[in-house]
């Protein structure tokens, strides 16, 4: 004889303390799967419960011993959440619904996606004329280092022409281009 069972795609934690997270939740049960989502219960007296949704189970020992554990009437699920601490787990036999806290964070989720678009436009179009400048920059700098080459030039030709020029110094020319001394013999040279 065959023994069938269904695996679990929802569970159910009666018990858990009320500083526990979402977050913390989903840590440890991401080993299992991917949480879709978590639904938290406050309940009195400081304890809540919590039904945790997965998108997809892993195909690993701890999902089937898990599953083992929850098919198993003479048998308590647990999970270790920090040892040797643990929660004891039950199939959520519950009817699927999207409460209203789950249709508050769909809702949220769809509008920080609506904000992230617009912040992704804005960001976009700040790159955009950053780039932009940057191009202008750059088309600046080209024609200030062609202005700047230019000048160079000049400079370096009326040095050149400036130099040259024959310095009378008693009966001497200094060709101050060469770095070479040249004896003029003509004192009659006028400038």
């Amino acid at each position: 004889m065959q023994s069938s069972f269904k695996i679990f795609d929802s569970l159910f934690i009666p018990r858990l303390f009320s500083n526990i997270s979402k977050d913390e939740i989903r840590n440890v049960f991401e080993k299992y799967g991917v949480v879709d989502y978590i639904d938290l219960v406050a309940k009195p007296g400081g304890h809540n419960s919590a039904y945790v949704h997965f998108k997809m189970l892993y195909c690993n020992d701890l999902v089937i011993l898990l599953n083992n554990d929850l098919n198993n009437p003479e048998k308590q699920a647990r999970v270790v959440y920090n040892n040797p601490w643990y929660w004891i787990v039950l199939k959520n036999t519950s009817a699927k619904r999207i409460g209203s806290e789950r249709r508050k964070e769909k809702i949220q989720i769809h509008n920080d996606h609506d904000n992230d678009q617009v912040h992704l436009h804005h960001d976009i179009n700040d790159l955009y004329y950053l780039h932009m400048e940057k191009q202008e920059l750059k088309e600046h700098i080209d024609e200030f280092e062609i202005k700047l080459n230019q000048m160079n030039f000049e400079f370096e030709d009326l040095k050149r022409h400036y130099y040259r020029l024959p310095i009378r110094q008693s009966n001497r020319v200094i060709d101050l281009d060469n770095d070479s001394i040249e004896m003029n013999y003509n004192c009659n040279n006028k400038y």
